[in-house]
């Protein structure tokens, strides 16, 4: 995708962006990460085949579905 100013940027699906936050939690802020998680779980527009298609290629099924039980 191409910035505003013009610089190529890449960007990612929702499903994308949760599996990189639940791989990194320690990195983000608790308040960021749980508002963020909770968000896509409620949320009616996500698609756990790709989430879990994701998470399947990061190695971190059992966190996916630990969240997607809980939520």
């Amino acid at each position: 995708m191409i910035s505003p100013q013009g610089g190529k940027i890449t960007v990612y699906d929702r499903e994308r962006c949760i599996c990189d936050m639940i791989r990194s939690r320690k990195k983000t802020d608790p308040q960021v990460f749980a508002q963020a998680v909770k968000g896509y779980f409620t949320s009616k527009e996500r698609d756990n085949i790709r989430l879990m298609e994701y998470a399947k290629q990061f190695h971190i099924e059992e966190k996916v579905q630990e969240y997607m039980e809980i939520l």
